[in-house]
């Protein structure tokens, strides 16, 4: 499906978003630890980082000028600027919030940057102005009160969660925030409550468990803490001792998936790369320009190539080519082929899961299910496998691979890992609730799961979700006969690459 340039800005913003793009790549590449440098000369992994990272500034540069308006591309030049250059993104973002001020993805961008610089009243100010065109999206509502709550403004958390919607559509986390604000409140008996219906809602969060038990304590109520103080020690203890054993396994260091102070560490680019080519290859097919959709495609393919050629041993480039056919509906056995050598040269989370998803579009779904087993595995702390996993074992065409049971304990899981915030996540958990036959649950989350496809105008998601409501509200499971996990698309890898 193609898809159009979201608009977003003014023609000046493009040229502006330009600007700021080279001169992040540009000043990043010189801050980059330099690379020790024999007499022959930089090595090939150097040699490979720097062919992709012109290619990118080559790419990135080509389609801002061609879709100034597109609000993915604008998106991830913020990102890009605001993770290397946070001063320059800031005064960027300002200055197109001039053009656009009601736009409310970027009103949400302003917000959140806010409030990770803890300037929580222009958090509050813009999270609310984004709530403008979504008044009834919980998401926006909860951050409202985190942002509430950050500043000590109890009572309005209280009015805001309260006065406008009835208790049967308050999803878990706006109960937990609300029994927050009625503990500083000195409300204990209000905060058991709404503690207790968020506990009801995620029965494994250990955070619900031990708010619930405190606020016991304090009314006096020690039997009825006890439970629940108990459940939050063994789930505490369970996740120290699986780290533990994770990391007592590995013969090398842990990988962990943060943004690192150095932009070009491997991987980054090369995924940037992959999306930039499957973005503008939507964008230029929407305008009935093939020839430029596949020449932008064969540019990427061809950078993957070399940078395999020079580098060969570097599993990162390898994963990434093989994301790049799955963006793009092409090849699943060239897929698998990338992708298995990517698992081959490091058994890591990110390269099993693109495996499964090689696998899946394939239509070998075991083997997609054993990848995604090990995904888990080496990172049971990262949603997207366990929520990818959900989704097949939820929705699964043949009666004996659907597992309901185990569906429901990976999407819960998921789901608390995310922070409830991610829609492809609580999609998955609709569907595996709704294939154990509890099809008021799956509509109920499923709901929630559309009001943030909806706030993040992922019409796509959506459009999906509207479709398989359809289904829980006339009491059937989803059966799902397409061969995409949800991480494929592009929207839902970079929303789980974003949350890791």
């Amino acid at each position: 499906m193609t898809v159009a340039a979201r608009p977003c800005s003014s023609l000046v913003f493009g040229v502006a978003s330009v600007c700021l793009l080279l001169s992040t790549l540009n000043s990043c590449a010189q801050q980059e630890e330099p690379e020790e440098v024999s007499d022959a000369g930089p090595s090939t992994e150097a040699r490979a980082d720097e062919h992709l990272k012109q290619v990118v500034a080559d790419i990135f540069e080509a389609l801002l000028m061609d879709f100034p308006t597109d609000a993915l591309l604008v998106e991830l030049t913020l990102e890009l600027s605001y993770l290397y250059h946070p001063a320059k993104a800031a005064d960027l973002l300002t200055h197109t919030l001039g053009y656009n001020p009601e736009n409310p993805i970027l009103c949400r961008m302003m917000a959140e940057m806010s409030f990770d610089n803890g300037d929580y009243e222009k958090a509050l100010a813009y999270f609310r102005k984004a709530s403008e065109h979504s008044p009834q999206t919980w998401e926006l509502r909860n951050r409202i009160a985190e942002s509430l709550i950050a500043l000590g403004r109890y009572q309005e958390v209280v009015d805001s969660l309260e006065g406008e919607v009835g208790d049967s559509t308050r999803p878990g986390r706006s109960h937990y925030l609300l029994g927050q604000a009625f503990a500083q409140l000195e409300n204990d008996t209000r905060a058991v409550e709404c503690f207790e219906a968020a506990l009801e809602a995620n029965p494994q969060n250990a955070q619900l468990a031990y708010a619930l038990g405190n606020a016991y304590i304090r009314l006096d109520r020690l039997e009825e803490a006890k439970p629940h103080l108990e459940a939050f020690r063994k789930q505490q203890a369970g996740r120290t001792k699986s780290a533990l054993a994770a990391a007592s396994e590995r013969r090398e260091p842990e990988v962990h998936h943060s943004a690192s102070a150095n932009p070009w560490r491997r991987g980054e680019i090369a995924n940037l790369l992959g999306t930039l080519c499957a973005r503008g290859n939507e964008l230029y097919r929407a305008e009935q320009r093939p020839e430029r959709a596949e020449r932008i495609l064969e540019q990427g393919r061809a950078a993957f190539r070399q940078a395999i050629d020079l580098a060969p041993g570097q599993p990162d480039s390898h994963r990434e080519f093989a994301r790049l056919y799955l963006l793009t509906d092409q090849s699943p056995s060239a897929a698998i082929e990338f992708a298995e050598r990517a698992a081959e040269l490091e058994s890591s989370a990110s390269n099993h899961l693109i495996l499964a998803h090689a696998y899946r579009a394939n239509a070998e779904d075991d083997r997609a299910i054993a990848a995604l087993r090990k995904a888990i595995e080496l990172e049971p702390e990262w949603f997207a496998p366990q929520s990818d996993l959900a989704w097949i074992l939820a929705t699964h065409t043949d009666a004996a691979t659907r597992r309901p049971a185990e569906a429901i304990r990976l999407a819960r899981r998921a789901s608390v890992l995310a922070k409830h915030r991610n829609p492809y996540v609580r999609n998955a958990l609709a569907a595996a609730h709704a294939s154990a036959g509890q099809f008021a649950r799956a509509a109920k989350v499923a709901e929630s799961a559309l009001e943030m496809a909806r706030a993040t105008r992922d019409e796509a998601l959506a459009a999906d979700i509207l479709e398989q409501l359809e289904f829980y509200r006339k009491g059937k499971p989803y059966v799902s006969f397409d061969r995409a996990i949800w991480g494929t698309t592009a929207s839902g890898f970079r929303s789980a690459a974003r949350q890791r």
